[in-house]
């Protein structure tokens, strides 16, 4: 097993990645993408595939042989795991993970790194095991996911998109996973916020991009990947009709 940074992984292995800080270009099968932060890839060590960390880009990588999990120990537990390790063969298995989870797989990455530095008894036995749980918490993510706390009420609606906004949220989504109607959770939204669904989470967005323009050395375009947009021109036009300024004009004026 091998913990750390980017490095090549040994043939056999599957390499998963997480994108702590910064944007990451990945090239695999003739198709690229751009990794966010909170970003989690897991491919073949086989692969030809590419991952070049921007300036200023934090990752965190482990590398584990595919034997790590034993078949025998959880029986048909082990399906879903089983699964995202085929699937990463055949494969990359890209996820965006929520703050709360992504940081729940960072501290397991941290754990096996940690228990890898030196030789100490049990240190293989607890790395399997935190690969192992690792995976679990992956597979989860993979499925479906039930219905929300709060499940048709306006008000868990709305604590959603707040704690949530950095994902790619709709109107129809979030009413879909809350179980109500769009054009009733339109005008309740309304009624509560003050504002429409796109303008209340527009708003949330410029005020997270503000904390980190006034604390950050992040570029206006990882600024803006982080909170939510994918398009810097967008997020441009947001700051600018909440704020009054440009980003960069506020990041002036706020460092004076």
């Amino acid at each position: 097993m091998i913990a750390g940074d980017l490095s090549p992984a040994p043939a056999g292995y599957l390499r998963l990645v997480l994108v702590r800080q910064g944007i990451v270009r990945f090239a695999a099968g003739g198709a690229e993408r751009t990794l966010l932060p909170r970003s989690v890839v897991v491919i073949s060590a086989d692969a030809q595939a590419r991952l070049a960390p921007a300036a200023g880009a934090s990752c965190r990588q482990v590398a584990f042989c595919r034997t790590i999990v034993e078949p025998t120990l959880l029986g048909s537990e082990l399906d879903a795991v089983l699964a995202v390790m085929r699937g990463a063969r055949e494969a990359p298995l890209y996820l965006r993970l929520a703050p709360d989870t992504f940081r729940e797989l960072e501290a397991l990455c941290a754990q096996i790194q940690a228990e890898g530095s030196g030789p100490r008894p049990g240190s293989r036995a607890l790395q399997r095991l935190y690969v192992l749980e690792a995976l679990v918490r992956l597979s989860r993510c993979r499925q479906p996911e039930g219905p929300s706390p709060g499940a048709g009420t306006v008000e868990g609606a709305v604590d959603f998109v707040r704690q949530h906004s950095s994902e790619d949220l709709s109107l129809a989504t979030v009413a879909a996973r809350f179980r109500l109607n769009p054009s009733y959770l339109s005008r309740a939204f309304h009624r509560s916020t003050g504002v429409h669904f796109v303008e209340f989470l527009n708003r949330i967005r410029v005020e997270q991009s503000c904390l980190l323009l006034k604390g950050s050395r992040m570029s206006i375009l990882e600024i803006a990947l982080w909170v939510g947009y994918n398009n810097v021109s967008y997020f441009n036009r947001c700051f600018r009709r909440v704020t009054g300024m440009s980003p960069r004009e506020f990041r002036k004026h706020s460092r004076r």
